[in-house]
């Protein structure tokens, strides 16, 4: 097999989760990190309840109300537990333990301040090395401190306090430069988990160790010491602030985050971040939800094992084991939650604010909700239903991470630490109060005490839900932006991208062959013969006996006439005149086989395009109308070539035993197969490239492969693409957002809903300009056909210009109008940077029914017509929407849009219905493709040509029906010249079609197949998008 040389591409970062992925490595560390945290301070909790001897205490806990004494609750009377296990060796009264509990957020309260500023100055990492070796002596300490007095034990959980202060906003600054906007949410449920994880095992494992005779609760502070000086190894030895300043990350890795990222993290001098941040209402809505959360997080951590203990009378090794359960349900919702919240701002279904408002709103009124539950129907009898309850709340307050927290992260990424400093603080706030809250509201222990404090954290809930709702955003904050100082060269990156850039042309109106085939004018092909053929008006009214003149194209030069069964090479034209370099350039895939077999190769035109029309008016001009339209069909096509054959002359004489192979790609590779199939006897075989023998109305999997081949060569592209869009669209809703459009764009004319008639669709055809656009490019990837693809045009530079990364200041649509300028410019040579738009202006195009094909613009149009009626009239469908929900592009084309453009055209009852009908009549007489029967036919597609997916995957090798599927291979692309770097693949598959030609022909040589082809059957249609 010929080698050839691999498309290079450009190395891919690992995946979100992979094992190599140094993203998910930082958020398994960070993960530790908070689960070292929460367990160090959480120990106390449950050592509290063990380590006191109540018999000292000077609020001798009573229950006054008969319905709270023991004797009530069922399932003691089984069990004599009244004091449970709880008695501890220390005489230190409820008050004093509250205040203990208290201790270590003053301390935070105090540090607080400036951790913001250490974390954003110098290095997180080291903030949190030195913060939690500070925690973990504290803590091994605590065991000795309270055998001397519980004031001892505060002022080390106040020096405690004052290092874990540092924590939260260091991890707010790491999250900020290692975690895409992207897979913020996913990675943020991911390493927070740790907190409830640190929850989760502390509680069962102190509660263990509290019961144990010999251990003891002095154990509990010794086994999470050590725990915490195993972490503070971890973190020494792997963790970096930054990717930058990691050695072992992957360069791809490094770029996609460096790129992903941005430049969020400069400041201008002299910048004050709280009074910015302070002023900021989305900060205030951001930091109410927080309070409300915080309450909670409290009341689960610190007096759940209380509340436990009192009103539902659990034993203490059971208690342990009840505590922990709402953090078990929020380990796992909160990174379901995640992922979910990330795949629909992914899709383009949510906004970053929209996903906020969403799951904040939802986890504020859900806990809430179990608030009220324990407030109105928990007591010793209804343990179950508590169990249940307490299930539920870990579920919804997990969406807090999705909601007030990734909103924290998200609205000024360059004041990270500022915001997480606030954060904490209103945080350490709330927890330094919460005891004094709930020791004022709790006395004596009883259920009616506890309702007040689970009422208290309901309301919160409820106030937290109106606020965010209404002023709550994760957007970047316009306070918040800064155009960093760039020089003279980043400033004009875009005109340098043009500039490079070759043009191929100077108007937005050149026609075809400029566009696709500028080497046109380098090629002579005078020698090919321009001719005419007869043929019938209409093929199926055997009383019309009209005829009109069909033009051909013939070359010979290779042709020997005198031998006894000469080759035929019918090369079938399409929705466009037929353009002679298919009969004549020496270098495409077909005119070589000419050359090998001595063959005569025709180019037919398609009746309706170029100079091939059946009715002309009294005036000369090629009739259009809707009367003498319905003489337009593939039906037809396919008559029209059955009637060349049979009719064909050289030199006014006919071929007698000629070998004919019919040659077509895309709509003419429909035609084509569909005349190999119902005329096997005209031709001795077939090869049809990018065929899309599927007449289907709504195409909407054109989108969809259009996406699958952007992510096949760069997932992060795709990424890029389905944000701008995604702000494209949410821009069309509004004045003020057209007014960004029309200056971005330079749209002409712009977009206004005041003096446009038909604005919606001005501005769905717009957005379909755009889109057009990027389909060209991805269609027509590696395929050779013209300097312009062989230079670089394709989804590999489209990529490049994708990625590029973004100042501070410039939205994600900035990335599409980049792409579009140097599409504009690539393709038409048009460097005006303005864009035509003009819903009515392009159909005025296609009402028109009479048009001088021998001016350019006249033949255009009618062509535009005639495909136009192809799709509509007849109806082949075809409509390339982006209705399949999921798209990077968004819906942004509807079919409503093109139904409208049918009825507009074309009159009323050319409506939904019709198309649909005349659709299904097309599929009826030609067939679905899954039972696409015919002999000797090759049906070549490319896997990143959308046309692919109306395409028929049946192979037969016994008939000689193959069909092939090209990974990475563009739109007809083995019809084309081969190139050095065009996609590995395409030399094994042309070495195919070609033995296939051969045993047509009945030359005799060897049909084996080549290795390295990808042969599809029926199957694929049920998965069509399955392929990698």
């Amino acid at each position: 097999m010929t080698e050839e040389k691999e498309v290079e591409t450009r190395e891919k970062p690992p995946a979100k989760y992979g094992l190599n992925s140094w993203r998910f490595r930082m958020s398994i560390l960070m993960l530790f990190a908070l689960f070292t945290r929460t367990s160090l301070r959480v120990d106390m909790s449950m050592a509290a309840v063990c380590m006191v001897n109540t018999s000292y205490s000077e609020e001798v806990v009573s229950y006054p109300d008969s319905t709270e004494t023991d004797s009530q609750c069922s399932y003691l009377a089984q069990e004599n537990t009244s004091d449970s296990g709880y008695n501890g060796d220390l005489p230190w009264t409820q008050a004093q333990v509250n205040r203990l509990f208290s201790a270590s957020f003053y301390g935070v309260l105090t540090s607080v301040w400036i951790s913001g500023y250490f974390s954003d100055k110098f290095d997180a990492k080291n903030a949190i090395l030195i913060a939690m070796i500070n925690s973990v002596i504290v803590t091994l300490l605590t065991p000795t401190l309270a055998e001397k007095s519980v004031w001892a034990v505060f002022g080390a959980r106040y020096i405690m306090g004052l290092g874990d202060g540092f924590i939260v906003p260091a991890i707010f600054s790491i999250a900020s430069r290692w975690f895409p906007h992207s897979e913020l949410a996913s990675f943020a449920a991911l390493y927070t988990s740790g907190e409830q994880l640190g929850v989760l095992l502390t509680m069962p494992i102190s509660s263990f160790l509290c019961a144990s005779e010999t251990l003891r609760w002095p154990s509990i502070f010794y086994f999470f010491g050590a725990l915490g000086s195993i972490f503070v190894i971890l973190w020494f030895f792997f963790a970096t602030s930054s990717p930058e300043q990691n050695k072992y990350i992957s360069e791809p890795e490094r770029i996609y985050l460096r790129e992903s990222i941005g430049k969020y993290h400069k400041k201008k001098s002299g910048e004050n971040g709280y009074k910015l941040v302070l002023t900021s209402r989305a900060y205030w809505a951001a930091t109410t939800a927080q309070l409300s959360f915080a309450f909670s997080v409290v009341l689960m951590q610190v007096y759940l094992p209380l509340f436990l203990k009192q009103i539902l009378k659990v034993s203490l090794k059971t208690n342990g084991l009840f505590a922990l359960l709402p953090f078990l349900m929020q380990i796992v919702s909160k990174n379901v939650n995640g992922n979910i919240g990330d795949f629909l701002k992914k899709k383009g279904m949510l906004t970053n604010t929209q996903a906020a408002k969403l799951f904040q709103v939802l986890g504020n009124i859900g806990t809430g909700s179990c608030f009220l539950i324990l407030a109105l129907f928990i007591d010793c009898d209804t343990v179950f239903l508590a169990t249940i309850v307490l299930a539920i709340y870990g579920c919804f307050v997990s969406c807090g991470v999705l909601g007030f927290y990734t909103a924290l992260l998200s609205i000024a990424p360059r004041f990270s630490a500022t915001v997480s400093a606030l954060s904490v603080f209103v945080g350490s706030l709330t927890h330094a109060n919460v005891p004094t809250i709930v020791g004022f509201l709790n006395e004596n222990g009883t259920r009616a005490e506890w309702r007040k404090i689970w009422f208290t954290a309901a309301f919160l809930h409820c106030l937290a839900a109106i606020v965010f709702g209404i002023l709550g955003s994760a957007d970047v904050q316009e306070w918040a932006k800064v155009a960093p100082e760039v020089d003279k060269e980043e400033k004009i990156k875009l005109k340098d991208i043009s500039d490079e850039t070759d043009a191929v042309g100077t108007s937005m109106r050149i026609h075809r062959e400029r566009i696709l085939y500028p080497e046109i004018a380098e090629t002579d092909c005078s020698f090919v013969k321009i001719l005419n053929a007869t043929a019938k008006v209409d093929n199926f009214d055997s009383k019309n006996t009209e005829t009109w003149q069909q033009m051909y194209q013939l070359n010979d030069q290779y042709f020997h006439p005198d031998v006894s069964n000469p080759v035929i090479f019918l090369y079938i034209s399409g929705e466009s005149e037929a353009e002679i370099q298919y009969a004549c350039w020496s270098n495409f895939t077909h005119m070589k086989w000419a050359q090998k077999h001595n063959a005569l190769v025709v180019q037919l035109e398609h009746r309706f395009f170029g100079n091939s029309y059946p009715k002309w008016t009294d005036k000369g001009l090629a009739d259009m109308s809707l009367e003498t339209l319905s003489l337009l069909s593939p039906q037809q096509a396919v008559e029209d070539l059955a009637n060349f054959i049979r009719t064909f002359q050289y030199d006014g004489k006919p071929l007698n035993n000629a070998r004919w192979v019919a040659i077509g790609g895309s709509y003419p590779g429909a035609v084509c197969a569909w005349f190999r199939a119902k005329y096997p006897d005209l031709t001795v075989g077939a090869v049809c490239s990018s065929a899309p023998v599927w007449p289907k109305v709504d195409f909407y999997e054109f989108a969809e492969v259009i996406e699958f081949a952007i992510n096949d060569w760069d997932p992060r592209c795709a990424d890029n693409i389905r944000a701008g869009f995604t702000e494209i669209r949410q821009l069309t809703y509004t004045d003020k957002g057209h007014g960004i459009l029309n200056e971005l764009f330079n749209i002409t004319p712009a977009l206004d809903p005041q003096t446009s008639s038909d604005f919606d669709f001005d501005v769905t055809n717009f957005l379909n300009v755009l889109f057009q656009g990027f389909h060209r490019v991805v269609e027509y990837t590696f395929d050779g056909r013209n300097n312009l693809t062989v230079n670089g045009y394709g989804v590999n530079s489209l990529c490049d210009i994708i990625n590029q990364p973004l100042n501070l200041n410039e939205p994600n649509v900035t990335r599409i109008r980049n792409a579009y300028f140097w599409i504009m410019l690539s393709e038409y040579g048009d460097d005006s940077k303005s864009t035509n738009n003009s819903y009515s202006k392009m159909m005025e195009g296609f009402q028109q029914t009479a048009f001088d094909v021998t001016v350019n613009d006249d033949r255009n149009n009618a062509a535009a017509r005639g495909w136009m009626w192809l799709c509509c009239g007849v109806a082949l469908g075809w409509l390339e929407t982006t209705d399949n929900g999921n798209s990077i592009f968004n819906r942004i084309v509807p079919l409503s849009y093109y139904m409208k453009q049918c009825n507009d055209t074309f009159g009323p009852e050319i409506d939904t219905a019709y198309v649909t009908n005349k659709t299904a009549q097309t599929v009826a007489y030609f067939g679905v493709p899954w039972n696409y029967t015919a002999a000797n036919i090759v049906l070549p597609n490319g896997g990143y040509d959308p046309w692919h997916a109306l395409g028929t995957y049946v192979n037969n090798t016994e008939r000689h029906q193959l069909s092939v599927l090209i990974p990475k291979a563009g739109h007809c692309s083995d019809m084309y010249p081969k190139w050095k770097d065009e996609p590995a693949a395409l030399a094994s598959v042309r070495a195919v079609i070609e033995a296939e030609v051969d045993y047509f022909i009945d030359v005799d040589i060897s049909n084996e197949l080549v290795d390295g082809v990808i042969f599809i059957d029926g199957a694929y249609f049920r998965n069509i998008l399955s392929l990698k």
